[in-house]
């Protein structure tokens, strides 16, 4: 474990990406009730089980304001950017950039680092659920839109068709994002230990200027440190639910990286494969994104 943790992670709440971003202290913030987001959309898993098929397309979405997105207080950050200018790279399971109208214009097909060709295309769906995140569109009748809804994300495929992945993949993924040209590089995946290539590649990242996010416990279970997120300069993150509680885990504290920021990362509501439908989903990953999407904000507004 890194000595430079703090132990108690700090949250990316309304007040906290305001006061980043300079907006004034007199704005109204937004209402935001601390309220799960619709039970009834379908939940965005992070694997598929060996020979089960991929993901079907969900055929439900909420009109209502994502309990996240008002708990962010997104719409004061964006009377001053909307994360224009600046490429955040999610280094996931792809995205299916074809057929999810949020992603439209927002989200590039990158590498596929696990096979050949693009990560365009995602079996799993948790990739193209964090990219909307990040950076989806705001669709007619849909109050939901991603952090910078003006930012670029490249995705990058560095798993399996499951969704699993080693942490030579990861390397990959984090160097195909430096190459890229990539401002922020969210990693929501986790390895138990890290090669000399995983440090390797973070380290070239961050040399050059490029801010690394990681969720501190992908798998929820707190066994133990998740590299990247145990890996020097990196940013982890851990999830809260709404109003700001963390959730509820089994073992947390017994091991898991300590996180530095802690962001919406239960019952959130977000794009996924194969349409204009969405899903729910959760964990470190999923706040991780959060994060990403708001360094993207600051990135913009501040570029030095």
């Amino acid at each position: 474990m890194r000595s430079s943790r703090r132990p108690v992670s700090r949250g990316l709440a309304g007040a906290a990406l305001a006061a980043a971003l300079l907006i004034p202290a007199l704005a109204a913030p937004a209402a935001a009730g601390p309220r799960e987001d619709s039970s009834s959309l379908p939940q965005i898993p992070s694997t598929v089980p060996e020979g089960q098929k991929c993901t079907p397309a969900s055929k439900k979405s909420s009109s209502q304001l994502p309990w996240a997105q008002g708990f962010l207080d997104l719409e004061r950050a964006w009377q001053l950017t909307r994360g224009a200018g600046v490429t955040v790279a999610v280094v996931d399971t792809g995205a299916d950039t074809e057929h999810v109208p949020a992603l439209a214009g927002r989200v590039e097909a990158g590498p596929d680092v696990a096979g050949s060709g693009s990560a365009e295309g995602d079996c799993v769906g948790h990739g193209t659920f964090l990219a909307g995140i990040v950076a989806g569109r705001q669709l007619k009748g849909v109050r939901m839109a991603g952090v910078a809804p003006e930012a670029r994300v490249l995705a990058i495929r560095a798993t399996d068709k499951q969704g699993g992945t080693t942490p030579d993949l990861l390397a990959k993924g984090v160097r195909a994002a430096t190459d890229a040209g990539a401002r922020v590089i969210d990693v929501p995946l986790g390895t138990e230990s890290a090669s000399a290539d995983l440090k390797a590649a973070v380290s070239a990242a961050q040399a050059k200027g490029a801010l690394v996010v990681a969720a501190a416990d992908p798998s929820g279970s707190g066994k133990g440190p998740s590299y990247p997120a145990e890996l020097p300069g990196v940013m982890a993150v851990s999830s809260v639910g709404p109003g700001g509680a963390p959730p509820q885990r089994n073992g947390q504290g017994a091991g898991a990286s300590t996180p530095e920021l802690s962001a919406p990362g239960v019952s959130v509501a977000g794009p996924g494969p194969g349409g204009a439908g969405q899903f729910t989903g959760g964990g470190d990953g999923v706040a991780s994104a959060f994060v990403a999407g708001a360094a993207a904000l600051v990135a913009s507004y501040h570029p030095r």
